[in-house]
């Protein structure tokens, strides 16, 4: 004998309407199969207006973002969405605890052998400037 361990969902409470939504009642998952699951989609008509006004918001945002007379923290997440709209929002960056080694980037410069020369002789003028003014204190 096989028991349905499904159940309804109760009635939202703003809205009063029942879900056709089913979840199983033994881990609260939704049931195989459902298609109604998830966060609903905008109608188009919503889109194409916050579309339209884009330019406005990232204008305002850049006001704000601008106005010395506004709160650092205003200002702050201002610029912080303009940054994360721009480019993306920062990746998170591993932590040594993971086991993670983080590495310091290498970077490769090419002389050519007078200015590896020049280099070099900087470099000595400079020891040796560090080495008498030790020896005078």
């Amino acid at each position: 004998m096989t028991t349905n361990t499904t159940k309804e969902i109760k009635l939202c409470p703003t809205t009063k309407k029942a879900p056709t939504v089913k979840k199983d009642a033994s881990n609260g998952r939704f049931v195989k199969g459902n298609k109604s699951g998830g966060r609903p989609t905008l109608p188009k008509e919503m889109v194409e207006m916050c579309r339209a006004a884009t330019p406005d918001a990232i204008n305002t945002l850049m006001s704000i973002m601008r106005n010395t007379k506004s709160n650092k923290r205003e200002r702050i997440m201002a610029s912080t969405a303009l940054l994360d709209r721009a480019y993306g929002k920062p990746q998170a960056m591993p932590s040594v605890e993971e086991g993670i080694e983080l590495t310091t980037p290498q970077v490769v410069v090419t002389l050519s052998p007078d200015e590896y020369k020049k280099m070099k002789a900087d470099q000595d003028s400079k020891l040796l400037q560090k080495e008498q003014e030790t020896d005078q204190l």
